[in-house]
């Protein structure tokens, strides 16, 4: 009976978390969202005090400022495909790259903005199969890219590739190791099917759609 119930438990557990995690996200999500419009909107309301006289009207305000910041980000993107307006960011650009510590600070968030966010470079490269951390034995991995600068000139002879192996069942920390391309087999699945394999411990295999809590 207490098996059982046990079992019970760790299905509902398996079922209830991943909503609860959801909800808990989008609450805090929510909350620094709301702080950052609270400090958006304090210059606004100074001068059209009216703003405070109801909850609506200061609700309302909040959502036309959501709105505006997003259209303002969207005209930044529109405006830097522009020729005529990317030298003008540009400008800005080399003011941020020229200052000591600055620029280390605007080099290390400008690189880690378009790993995640841009569409030519990628946080997650073509995934690979690799002997780790011994021979006999094999890891999942992301190779980013091949290996270019200094290593690449030393290492002339062979190509190396940049191979991210993530840790289970955290896929954010692992090891970073240099692999020669002979020793990679690239695998024809998608960096979501392997992060869903590596997380889950191996029960979710690459092209199963099937969430058995059984």
């Amino acid at each position: 009976m207490l098996k059982r119930l046990r079992n019970y438990f760790l299905t509902g557990l398996v079922v209830i978390l991943p909503g609860v995690l959801t909800i808990v996200i989008l609450r805090f999500l929510i909350i620094k969202l709301n702080l950052f419009l609270l400090v958006l909107l304090g210059p606004i309301t100074h001068f059209f005090p009216i703003l405070k006289s109801s909850p609506y009207l200061e609700e309302a305000a909040k959502v036309g400022a959501f709105i505006l910041v997003i259209l303002f980000i969207i005209l930044i993107g529109l405006a830097v495909k522009l020729i005529i307006l990317r030298n003008f960011f540009y400008f800005f650009e080399k003011i941020f790259t020229k200052v000591p510590m600055v620029n280390k600070i605007y080099i290390a968030l400008k690189q880690l903005s378009r790993a995640f966010l841009g569409d030519q470079l990628k946080i997650f490269g073509n995934v690979v199969l690799v002997e780790y951390p011994r021979k006999g034995l094999y890891s999942i991995g992301f190779a980013v890219n091949k290996t270019g600068g200094e290593i690449s000139e030393k290492m002339a002879e062979q190509k190396l590739f940049n191979v991210f192996i993530p840790t289970t069942p955290n896929p954010t920390s692992g090891v970073f190791i240099l692999v020669p391309e002979e020793q990679l087999t690239f695998l024809n699945i998608t960096s979501e099917e392997a992060l869903k394999l590596i997380v889950s411990f191996g029960k979710v295999l690459p092209g199963s759609h099937n969430d058995n809590t059984s």
